[in-house]
């Protein structure tokens, strides 16, 4: 049972640090925080004009005239010592103005906080350097006040494509930008050493989905899975034990491998595996493989695609389609664009699509990843077509492979008779120039009749078409195999030719003699036509038949498409779609079957599901509805009602799923009637698939990644012997006063780049990761406002099929605020005051501005003193330490009064003398 559930965390944000009632109170004290934020919201648009009040109006008039007789100025433009953060970081405070509703900032001090630098002057013009260009401001639009340069946020918006805000809980100014300076000269890459080594662990993962279906009866089954890999003598170790553990489990697949730039060597269970006409077997033996180039790339594919897998020349050869997406989205499988399947993404982030048949008719085979809903546009389009092109090899390449050993697997439980069979293969590839490539194979297999053997050739006709001609024995009889093809950007065509002798591959198989005819072509970008031809003739049975179809989409959400079956029945399926913002509809015809959906997202968290059946044939209808509620905004918590009506059956279902960690979730589920909870199948009729009338269902699975020091939640799929992973937790030190629910989808970034990732309660884990060094760090963007990494980055070693642990130390960082005032309550200017911690040790050294408030930020939980040292320079004297307490929280009105030194009288000039006559 698949059941969907999506992980969309977020992060929490600071607190407000004051309330309207303590504004009123003070409004002189609070003037010069209050005057910059209303006018930026008096001056912002229409859709924040509800943030005022009347008598929040009233009170900034009031603060407005105090401040203006404070300063002894009627201007309208003051000063503020604001904080500044810099994409989510917090980077010391400036003197910003505010002129008649416009903010401008220091132009030096946007030069040094950002790194840019002056690459050239022309006349009135500077040339600033960056990464996404060179950016040309004009020095005209810069404004003096008090003799310095300074820059306004719409000028930083127009040119720099910085959006700045301010923050009023912080009373600070945020620049969030997505650009560096660019280097003026290329500098030498420095060696990068790891602070972090991957482990050498024994054991690298441990996957575990068990599964428990019981009645009231007291008839249950079991199922149970474990999958193992790890990292032992230079090589890679994986197993697949699978079974009931009430009776016995089976070990299905294991293996050790060896993998080097140019040789494989691999003892275990595997498989031969051709990507053309001869069958593919399992075996125990030995494998390698050898290139006269790099290797690597035919083992870095997922190991969940085959456990017995040993090299993959064509990831599209694939009959099981795996692949991964967003935890709890949708996975749609297309054929030429028409959908086929669709399946919900576990929690894990997988899905797979098994027993997919991908034959000669090189059908356009395509999967779909939603992330939350069908009626958004696809995330991700993944293309597993066949194409011939992707069995050539670049000129002068080799490519080899072979095995030897026994039929089967003795581990499992099956007839030993058949073990003794000797099984060998060998397969060569060779790129004979840039348009020529051979191939050819042989094998023998314990039950033919003699060695099968292939050869054959891929040859490029230019850059969109390419030919193959392949002839193979098998089983003593003979198969050929021709085929033309062109993939352009609005067109593709394929032709194919091919047939079988009668017992070719079996005694059992019938002379083929195959035409196919394959053509699609997009005019315009909303329409889509199709031409599907097929001539066979399988012993006594024929078929033939030439079929266009086509497919349309409207602007109004409509799409009709008529598309051709590849088997002789039913010719034609018709269907019609409507989208919507958070509806769609579809109905879809065939000679067989009608079928209807709807879809309605009524909310974020709640979806409701239709789906309608009615058989042609026996008139049989078949109906269910889904509902899906998501209990909370985060999606990890998902309760769903299923109903069902077949003839004059009724059933129903409901269910609830957890992902209670990264690596970890599990459903409980009751079922009364129910034949499929999640798809009706009435091609048969309902009494012959009987059911219990009360079924109890239960599933829990884990990923788990020991990493040389603790295990971790992980997802395993994307660990495999080309490919690694990091995991880890956000540890913060004890004063923090850090929550785990503040910490949900913390972005990590490798390289400078968020990646996919499972992050719940601090935890995190990041796969898929080729064998290297990585600079490991915290999206700043969305960790806490208030917290900060100990370290920027780390780099970080990672290697193949094995986790590294790597713990990112976070600590809280608040800030106090206040006012030096002297006797008379006075705001006294060029002030000087110290902090230091419970150590005496001084932590911070601010100055007061012309109104007399100072700023300090990047302050740690704890106690300090805040002392003033001077004004004007002058000491003071005998001055009384304010004692303050920081915990989880920033601190404002942290004022200090000062006995100012009196000011030394200047002596009286004496009289000038009159001139006399």
């Amino acid at each position: 049972m698949s059941w969907l559930l999506s992980v969309n965390l977020t992060a929490n944000r600071s607190k407000k640090f004051w309330s309207k009632e303590e504004h009123l109170k003070r409004p002189i004290l609070y003037s010069c925080f209050l005057l910059p934020v209303t006018l930026l919201f008096i001056n912002s648009d229409a859709a924040h004009a509800d943030f005022l009040s009347t008598p929040q109006l009233a009170s900034l008039d009031i603060a407005a005239t105090e401040l203006a007789r404070n300063t002894g100025s009627g201007s309208q433009n003051h000063l503020f010592l604001v904080g500044v953060y810099l994409n989510g970081r917090e980077r010391g405070a400036m003197n910003v103005l505010l002129d008649n509703g416009e903010i401008w900032i220091p132009w030096n001090d946007f030069l040094e906080l950002t790194g840019l630098q002056v690459s050239e002057e022309q006349n009135d013009t500077v040339v600033l350097r960056t990464t996404i260009g060179d950016i040309r401001l004009a020095t005209t639009t810069l404004r003096l006040f008090g003799g310095n340069p300074y820059i306004s946020f719409k000028i930083l918006e127009e040119k720099f494509r910085i959006f700045p805000s301010f923050d009023q809980s912080l009373f600070a100014i945020k620049l969030q930008i997505t650009w560096s300076p660019a280097k003026s000269t290329p500098s030498a890459r420095a060696v990068l050493k790891a602070d972090v080594t991957g482990p050498d662990t024994s054991l690298a993962f441990i996957h575990g989905a068990y599964q428990y279906n019981g009645n009231l009866q007291n008839t249950a089954s079991q199922q149970l899975e474990i999958l193992a890999g790890g990292r032992v003598l230079d090589g890679i170790w994986n197993i697949d034990m699978q079974g009931d553990p009430s009776r016995n489990i089976d070990l299905t697949a294991y293996h050790w491998t060896s993998i080097n730039p140019h040789t494989a060597f691999r003892l275990g269970t595997g498989q031969t595996d051709f990507p053309t006409q001869l069958s593919t077997g399992t075996f125990t033996g030995a494998q390698f493989g050898w290139s006269n180039s790099d290797i690597t790339p035919y083992f870095d594919q997922p190991l969940s695609s085959s456990l017995n897998a040993f090299m993959i020349f064509n990831t599209s050869q694939l009959r099981n389609i795996d692949g991964s997406g967003p935890a709890g989205g949708i996975a749609e499988l297309r054929f030429n664009g028409k959908a086929v399947a669709r399946q919900l993404i576990r929690l894990d982030g997988r899905f797979s699509f098994p027993n997919v048949q991908m034959g000669l008719d090189f059908r356009k085979t395509e999967v779909y990843v939603y992330t939350r809903s069908i009626l958004e546009k696809p995330s991700a389009i993944l293309d597993y077509s066949q194409a011939i092109a992707h069995r050539a090899l670049e000129s002068g390449k080799i490519l080899a492979s072979g095995g030897i050993g026994i039929d089967g697997n003795p581990l499992l439980q099956q007839n030993t008779a058949e073990l003794d069979r000797p099984t060998a293969y060998g397969h060569v590839q060779y790129g004979i120039n840039h348009w020529l490539t051979a191939e050819t194979a042989i094998q023998k297999r314990g039950n033919g009749h003699g060695p099968d053997g292939l050869a054959g050739a891929v040859v490029s006709l230019g850059s969109s078409w390419n030919a193959s001609v392949y002839a193979a024995s098998s089983n003593a009889h003979l198969g050929t195999e021709l085929s033309l093809e062109h993939r352009g950007e609005r067109s593709s065509l394929l032709l194919s030719s091919s047939k079988y002798e009668q017992n070719f591959l079996s005694d059992e198989q019938p002379s083929i003699n195959r035409q196919l005819l394959n053509f699609s072509w997009s005019p315009l970008n909303n329409m889509n036509l199709s031409l599907l031809g097929r001539r066979e003739e399988s012993g006594e049975n024929k078929s033939s038949f030439l079929r266009p179809g086509g497919s349309i989409f409207l602007r109004n959400g409509l799409r009709f498409s008529v598309t051709p079956e590849y088997d002789a029945f039913p010719e034609y399926q018709y269907e019609i779609d409507y989208y919507a913002t958070t509806f769609w509809w579809t109905a879809m015809y065939n000679t067989e079957t009608i079928d209807t959906t709807v879809s309605w997202q009524f909310s974020d968290r709640t979806n409701f599901r239709l789906f309608n059946q009615y058989s042609v044939g026996n008139h049989a209808n078949a109906t269910s509805a889904y509902l899906d509620w998501y209990t909370t905004s985060a999606r990890r918590s998902l309760i769903q009602f299923v109903a069902t009506y077949t003839g004059n059956r009724t059933g129903f279902s409901l269910a609830y799923h957890r992902a209670a960690d990264a690596g970890l979730d599990f459903s409980l589920a009751y079922l009364y009637q129910m034949n499929n909870t999640l798809m009706l199948d009435i091609d048969q009729a309902v009494q012959e698939n009987p059911v219990s009338k009360h079924l109890f269902m239960c599933t829990l699975s884990f990923d788990f990644g020991w990493s040389g020091k603790r295990l971790q939640p992980v997802n395993r799929w994307t660990i495999s012997p080309m490919r690694g992973g990091i995991a880890g937790s956000l540890a913060a030190d004890e004063n923090s006063g850090l929550q785990k629910n503040q910490i949900q989808d913390v972005g990590i970034l490798v390289n400078g780049y968020q990646m996919p990732q499972n992050q719940q309660d601090g935890n995190y884990f990041v796969g898929n990761l080729k064998p290297g060094l990585y600079k490991i760090s915290i999206d700043p963007a969305k960790l806490p406002i208030q917290f900060v990494p100990d370290k920027e980055a780390s780099i970080v070693e990672v290697k193949g099929s094995g986790i590294t642990n790597v713990n990112i130390p976070v600590h809280a960082e608040y800030g106090i605020a206040g006012q030096l005032l002297d006797l008379s309550g006075k705001g006294v200017a060029n002030g000087i005051l110290v902090l230091t911690d419970s150590k005496n040790n001084t932590v911070a050294t601010v100055s007061t501005n012309e109104f007399g408030y100072y700023r300090a930020d990047g302050l740690r939980c704890g106690e300090y003193m805040l002392k003033p040292v001077s004004v004007t320079g002058q000491p003071i004297e005998n001055a009384d330490p304010k004692t303050v307490i920081i915990k989880d929280d920033y601190l404002f009105d942290v004022n200090v009064t000062v006995n100012l030194p009196a000011q030394p009288q200047k002596a009286a000039e004496p009289p000038a003398e009159k001139s006399g006559n």
